[in-house]
């Protein structure tokens, strides 16, 4: 799960995100709209970052998302508290020293927007309905205008207090029938300002009015392609030694990479815990599981078979894999159970529960344990020892994972 943090523009408020907000917490994410004090002249940009940053308060894994004028905010935000990823909509790029009201002679936007318009066959006006509700239904577009709220000078008259752009993943999301920043204009002065290309969707300068379900979509691929890449690189940073067993391999096996093993214990639905009773006998039982930083996570009741074992050897083994025999992977994890009390760590992995498994598995965090109805649950981590893959198939293979010690 991760906190979607969504700063309106310039004269607007949060109703602006009313259509995105709502399918982005159906996907389990927690989800901040700010209202910026657009009308108080006293507020410039750092109170504008103030509000930002409170609202977000102590949350993590936290997704910045900025529209038009927010894009003088988000990057101060960023300055604050720690942001996995920035995402710009239809926004304005600040240059080191710049302030707002100087953006708009510095990037030639007022030549571009009147080019703009000669080229559509339109009069090039101020007016606000054909500059930003011109692509919105009728209902909508009445409801629009009625939410403009004043806009006060004063987040304009200070420079840009950065020095340079903050070193966060950021992404640009212009739209092509934007007539207040016309696409070839923002293609320009992204490329200029942050040397990247921005990618494109239908649509006018407020995307989240008129098309809300693709901003999501959009906003949820940036999301999951980041985090695949952040997960990547910390596991480079702590790749494991891999050993393909001749033995019990095709001769033409190669070993499989870890990343491959790790995205099946991220995406499996049921695992298989292993662990020893008192007298040494084996006992082995399916349960639900989320891989997290690293490690699998899982639950039990207190007095539960498994909770019991792990009280006396905390030496488990976690299996999953799908039950096929020409093809697949299946993977075998050895490690030690210990017990997560951590109120803070425990909600982030409730609501990894949640998002994987859906809102049946919602689980209030307190008291180092997890709780649903009546009943309370221990909560388990297991960082791998070492992993083993069973590769089917042709060609198959074993290959042995070995960990360096934490």
């Amino acid at each position: 799960m991760s906190t979607y943090v969504l700063i309106h523009g310039a004269g607007s408020d949060s109703w602006y995100w009313h259509l995105v907000a709502p399918p982005l917490r159906e996907r389990g994410h927690d989800v901040i709209t700010v209202d910026l004090p657009s009308d108080d002249d006293a507020a410039g940009l750092a109170e504008y970052t103030d509000v930002v940053v409170d609202a977000i308060g102590d949350r993590t894994h936290v997704v910045l998302v900025a529209q038009s004028l927010a894009g003088f905010v988000a990057p101060l935000v960023c300055e604050r508290v720690p942001v996995d990823l920035m995402v710009l909509v239809a926004a304005m790029v600040p240059s080191p020293g710049e302030s707002p009201g100087d953006w708009w002679a510095n990037t030639g936007w007022e030549q571009a927007k009147r080019e703009h318009a000669v080229r559509e066959g339109r009069d090039d006006t101020d007016d606000p309905v054909t500059l930003f509700l011109h692509d919105l239904p009728p209902d909508l577009k009445a409801a629009a205008m009625t939410k403009a709220r004043n806009q006060s000078g004063a987040p304009f008259e200070k420079p840009w207090p950065l020095a340079a752009w903050p070193e966060v993943p950021t992404e640009f999301l212009l739209c092509r029938d934007d007539r207040f920043f016309p696409a070839e204009f923002q293609r320009r002065v992204v490329h200029e300002r942050l040397g990247i290309t921005p990618d494109e969707m239908d649509g006018g300068h407020l995307p989240a009015l008129a098309h809300p379900n693709d901003l999501v979509e959009r906003l949820e691929a940036y999301r999951i392609a980041h985090d695949h890449e952040r997960s990547d690189a910390m596991t480079r940073t702590t790749e494991p030694t891999e050993e393909i067993d001749a033995r019990y391999s095709s001769e033409d096996a190669n070993a499989t990479p870890w990343r491959e093993a790790r995205r099946a214990l991220e995406d499996a639905g049921v695992y298989w815990l292993s662990t020893v009773r008192p007298d040494g006998r084996p006992h082995v039982t399916t349960l639900l599981s989320v891989w997290l930083d690293d490690a699998l996570y899982f639950c039990t009741g207190a007095e539960e078979r498994k909770a019991k074992n792990l009280a006396q050897n905390s030496q488990c083994i976690l299996t999953t894999g799908c039950n096929t025999f020409e093809d697949g992977l299946d993977v075998v994890v050895e490690g030690e159970a210990r017990n997560v009390r951590d109120d803070g760590r425990l909600q982030r992995i409730a609501d990894a529960y949640e998002a994987k498994y859906g809102p049946d598995w919602h689980f209030d965090v307190h008291d180092g344990r997890f709780h649903h109805g009546a009943g309370a649950a221990l909560v388990y981590e297991v960082t791998p020892t070492t992993a083993f893959g069973f590769r089917k198939g042709e060609p198959s293979s074993q290959t042995r994972w070995r960990f360096t010690a934490p």
